[in-house]
């Protein structure tokens, strides 16, 4: 079980105690303000506005009093949060972004500011990454399918890019208190390969292969190519992406 689905199972509805009034929007939205602060100062405004956007199902709470509450449910809170957790996705364009994968998770104060691990031991801060000057893509979607085809993957324009992959830094560089990870872009090439695998339990596995051309979209490199069968369960339809 993913901490994603473990955060999803925790969340409680908030009901308003009898007498007490809701926080209102504009204490939320304030809120809501301070997490785009974090992401401009992260990635910078242009970055933040063509590149980053909202997951299809996002795992946004607040914490009140100990309790999770969904962010939808915010409306009935009447406590002040103690802290925020927010999630985000990129993409090259919000067309090609894959809106269900959060690259960017973060937990933060109702002042914005960090959450330590005094307070929450397990707050989030992840996706983001160290660049020179506010980040950029040096390519759009056009420009990365011409250099995979050039490097033998012969990905389409009409082909979704798959998730992009945050990868955090090794331990040794957490150890050294670096958190800034980077970035890995996936385009793929359909090999029209595929078959099943039993499982021990009776059922299967489907996979199909794929050629992949792996880029680091912030520096615009071509970090290599690749063949590997995705599997999928076949009574769930789950993959491994």
């Amino acid at each position: 079980m993913t901490s994603r689905t473990l955060v999803a199972l925790s969340l409680c509805t908030s009901t308003p105690l009898f007498g007490q009034k809701p926080l209102g929007a504009a204490y939320w939205d304030a809120i809501r303000a301070k997490a785009d602060s974090v992401l401009i100062a992260e990635f910078g405004k242009e970055f933040r506005e063509k590149h980053i956007f909202t997951p299809t199902d996002p795992l946004d709470h607040a914490v009140v009093r100990g309790n999770g509450v969904d962010w939808d449910d915010r409306d009935t809170v009447t406590q002040p949060a103690q802290w925020c957790y927010f999630e985000y996705c990129v993409g090259l364009d919000e067309a090609s972004a894959t809106h269900f994968t959060p690259m960017i998770r973060f937990t933060i104060t109702p002042e914005g500011g960090r959450v330590p691990a005094s307070m929450e031991p397990k707050a989030e801060w992840e996706g983001s990454i160290r660049c020179d000057g506010p980040c950029a893509f040096p390519f759009d979607i056009d420009g990365f399918v011409k250099m995979a085809r050039q490097n033998g993957v012969r990905t389409r324009r009409k082909d979704t890019p798959w998730p992009m992959l945050w990868i955090p830094p090794d331990s040794l560089a957490r150890s050294a208190g670096e958190e800034r990870g980077s970035y890995e872009l996936r385009l793929a090439q359909d090999l029209h390969q595929e078959g099943t695998t039993p499982t021990s339990g009776g059922g299967a596995w489907y996979w199909r292969r794929y050629r992949f051309a792996v880029f680091d979209p912030f520096k615009g490199v071509l970090l290599r190519t690749e063949e590997r069968e995705v599997t999928y369960k076949v009574a769930s339809g789950a993959g491994n992406l």
